[in-house]
């Protein structure tokens, strides 16, 4: 075994040596192994991801139509965004949305037991 100090990973505890080594964990080196690579594994694909995103590519990632994507940024609605300088449509930059934003918006979406409970939020929402 080897013991690894990693209080926020909850593997395997072994309660002898959390207890003397304050935060410790006992790992099999094999299963140390594996965190290693699962770790390096989601860092090298959060690395390829792009850090804007074209409307196009957008909408899906937080469930809209490029069209409806378009529609909420006129009215001030939707993540947030960057104009990129250069000629986009209408003589104007790009439009861009950050990774970060993206991920924001999607996080803060109401969640819902039931169709239902959804139908009572958006009367409240519109009325």
């Amino acid at each position: 075994m080897i013991t690894v100090d990693l209080p926020v990973y909850k593997l395997r505890r072994d309660a002898k040596s959390a207890a003397e080594a304050g935060h410790a964990l006992a790992i099999d080196p094999l299963e140390y192994l594996a965190l290693l690579e699962a770790l390096i594994k989601a860092e090298r694909q959060l690395m390829e991801e792009p850090l804007l995103y074209p409307t196009e590519r957008a909408a899906p990632l937080v469930g809209l139509s490029p069209e409806t994507l378009d529609d909420w940024r006129g009215e001030g609605g939707g993540p947030k965004f960057v104009r990129l300088k250069g000629r986009g449509a209408k003589g104007k930059g790009k439009i861009a949305y950050p990774r970060e934003e993206l991920l924001l918006y999607a996080s803060n979406l109401p969640r819902f037991q039931s169709t239902t409970e959804a139908d009572q939020f958006e009367l409240k929402r519109v009325g």
